[in-house]
């Protein structure tokens, strides 16, 4: 069975008449010229508990939704925090708690273990969980072999090893066609 194409439109002002909603429109001709139909469309004010369950309900629901606004960002406007939420923010928020005591906390702390991230997904393969375990042993040994073998230049070795794997398979390594 195929997803469901739905769409949420959110904003108060949408829902007290301020505006006129001109997204469904909208939406129904573009997905009408590509064979597709919208299954459902909800109209949701900026109340962010009411927009968190039911971002949080559209997630689990493997349906392809769309989200507009009303009339952009606004100071009301809680949509990114309520995906946020939806999406479970609070669980990197706690991981970063356990962080804190062994590392220092500082903004952007995040930012090399991201970049790593972000390697080891292009390196296994976009979307393939065996290719970024395989690709996270892989690194995590490169890193190490760098650090012992090539101090002055322990920083590229990962780098080097994403140019050498792209270079041989450009999918990365369990990445599909």
């Amino acid at each position: 069975m195929s997803a469901a194409i739905g769409a949420l439109v959110i904003g108060d002002e949408i829902l007290v008449g301020k505006r006129k909603d001109k997204h469904f429109e909208f939406l129904v001709a573009a997905l009408a010229a590509r064979g597709l139909r919208l299954a459902y469309c909800e109209y949701h004010g900026d109340d962010p508990a009411r927009l968190s369950a039911a971002l949080r309900r559209t997630f689990a629901s493997g349906d392809i939704v769309f989200s507009f606004g009303g009339i952009g960002a606004t100071p009301d406007d809680h949509t990114r925090q309520c995906a946020g939420d939806a999406l479970g923010v609070a669980l990197a928020a706690f991981a970063g708690m356990l962080a804190a005591p062994v590392a220092s906390v500082y903004p952007g702390m995040g930012n090399q273990v991201l970049i790593i991230s972000f390697v080891v997904i292009v390196i296994g393969g976009i979307g393939s969980v065996k290719g970024a375990l395989v690709a996270a042993l892989l690194i995590g040994l490169a890193d190490v072999f760098g650090q012992v073998v090539f101090p002055h230049i322990a920083g590229m070795t990962v780098y080097l090893v994403m140019a050498a794997v792209l270079l041989w398979r450009p999918r990365g390594l369990f990445g599909s066609a």
